[in-house]
């Protein structure tokens, strides 16, 4: 058990290693490959070869929400629809589901929330980092 809210099952699809750190990018279905930014010994520890079943963990207060793609320095952004909302008196959590039922969570501020019009049944793209992307096995 850990205290992230996404955590998501999928396969390793490649691994580029550098001298320090690699970047895994793990395939978790419906043509989504999520990039994680880990260091060469922690690709070592756990073991990660191609085709290695891991989970990718993601904390949602490292999630931000757009309303389309951007185009910027963050490697992942998953394409979905507001399913969920649940608004505290200064933060958010908002739920995104794919078309094939993956679900991503952020964790946001409620201003951040209204000034983007964000609305369940609404499109809207979640995006975090590789850095902020954990392997687990």
């Amino acid at each position: 058990m850990i205290g992230a809210r996404n955590v998501i099952k999928g396969k390793v699809k490649e691994i580029k290693k550098g001298a320090v750190n690699g970047i895994v990018k793990v395939d978790v279905g419906e043509g989504i490959v999520i990039s994680s930014n880990c260091s060469m010994e922690s690709i070592e520890q756990l073991g990660l070869t191609e085709g290695k079943e891991v989970q990718v963990v993601i904390k949602a207060m490292g999630v931000m929400l757009a309303n389309e793609k951007l185009n910027i320095g963050a490697r992942n952004q998953v394409e979905g629809t507001v399913c969920e909302i649940k608004k505290g008196a200064i933060n958010c959590i908002v739920k995104i589901k794919t078309n094939g039922g993956l679900v991503v969570t952020a964790n946001l501020s409620l201003e951040s929330v209204e000034e983007l019009g964000i609305k369940e049944g609404q499109k809207a793209v979640a995006i975090f980092k590789a850095m902020n992307v954990l392997l687990m096995v």
